[in-house]
């Protein structure tokens, strides 16, 4: 995920150093709630075709601790932090939950926007979360959440108003 003062790597040697200008679309709604980023993890290069990151399951070293997510769940497992979020294609968030004793939440494909996470897979690739408690995944899951103002209607294609904008990439 894309931070605007920490380097993202996606754990490969071609974007070391690499420092995006703006946060990921999930980054900014949280730093706009209030929370507070304390870092990133690591994670298979570009998420996939490795085994799992170097991480460590905090219950018992001898295991690992999932899939590529692994990196977001262990501190959450450790009491490092008491929310992390990570990318799932497969079972990325799922299985270093189950791993690693946590809760986590695979919400539905594209509830949460993707902007400035490297894709893996546009038809899989879901933004999720992990939490030691079920209330702190609550209280993500109620941030993340935004009520509509007012409702959806059909508007007249004379009436429509069409912006373009132009990418920063």
């Amino acid at each position: 995920m894309d931070t605007k003062d920490m380097p993202t790597e996606y754990n490969c040697p071609l974007y070391k150093g690499n420092r995006p200008n703006i946060d990921a679309s999930i980054v900014e709604i949280l730093r706009r709630a209030g929370a507070l980023i304390f870092g990133k993890t690591i994670t298979t290069e570009f998420t996939v075709l490795n085994s799992g990151p170097d991480t460590t399951n905090s219950h018992n070293p001898d295991r690992i601790p999932g899939g590529s997510s692994a990196g977001s769940a262990a501190p959450v497992a450790d009491f490092q932090v008491p929310l992390s979020f990570g990318i799932q294609t497969g079972g990325s968030v799922i299985r270093p939950a189950s791993y690693t004793g946590i809760y986590a939440m695979k919400p539905t494909f594209n509830t949460i926007a993707g902007g400035g996470i490297k894709v893996a897979s546009l038809e899989f690739d879901t933004v999720g979360y992990f939490a030691c408690y079920i209330k702190d995944l609550k209280l993500i899951t109620d941030v993340l959440s935004l009520p509509m103002k007012k409702s959806i209607t059909e508007i007249p294609l004379k009436e429509a108003k069409v912006g373009f904008l132009k990418s920063p990439f």
